[in-house]
């Protein structure tokens, strides 16, 4: 879950892991190009949280993907300035 959801200058990446596992957060435009990577590590079981910063990011839709070991969810977000 990313939250606020639109946002400007920075929004906060939410998920839940059940077991240590290996995690990837990236973020693509709507062309699907890679325009920033949040995380790429192991981690433990539990709740996690990392900050978006959307300075450095043109108003626009992306989309956040998050593998963690055999599951990969992606979510739009927006950035609007």
């Amino acid at each position: 879950i990313t939250y606020p959801n639109p946002f400007s200058t920075q929004a906060t990446i939410q998920f839940t892991l059940k077991e240590r596992t290996d995690v990837s957060i990236n973020i693509y435009n709507a062309m699907g190009r890679l325009v920033r990577t949040v995380a790429t590590e192991t981690m433990d079981a539990g709740e996690k949280r990392y900050a978006l910063s959307g300075s450095n990011l043109a108003a626009g839709i992306y989309y956040c993907t998050l593998k963690a070991g055999n599951t990969t969810q992606t979510r739009s977000i927006i950035v609007s300035k």
